[in-house]
């Protein structure tokens, strides 16, 4: 005979709502406080009960294993971060070496277009040999 939806426990929570460290406590602090109260519900604990605690017990192993990959995320997202300010900071140092060697020595301008256009030009000298 096929269980009734209302023998099926359901847990407080579960693995999908750790999100960080603290989404972590508080799914192991719900489930364990779910198994607390299975155990301690009357006399005895009943069939149902007892799915719900391995069903809870059997989460709280998967939100540890999932806390690893939570706390390799963000140590990753560290090494990221660090990377890409060594990026930043070489190209902005090759970009200020860049400009140094692209920067004119003599401050002085060259003449201006209006300067240039009103020289005469210079007639050539007839050859008279």
């Amino acid at each position: 005979m096929a269980p009734l939806d209302k023998d099926i426990p359901r847990l407080p929570c579960d693995v999908s709502n750790i999100k960080n460290l603290d989404t972590y406590i508080e799914v192991i602090n719900q489930l364990t406080t779910c198994i607390s109260n299975a155990v301690n519900e009357g006399k005895s604990v009943t069939a149902v009960n007892k799915c719900l605690i391995n069903l809870a017990a059997e989460e709280i192993r998967r939100a540890s294993n999932s806390l690893s990959t939570v706390l390799s995320a963000k140590a990753s997202h560290a090494e990221e971060q660090s990377l890409k300010n060594d990026i930043l900071t070489i190209v902005r140092e090759e970009i200020k070496k860049l400009k140094e060697v692209l920067t004119p020595t003599s401050n002085a301008p060259g003449p201006t277009y209006a300067e240039v256009a009103s020289i005469a030009p210079k007639k050539p000298e007839p050859n008279l040999t």
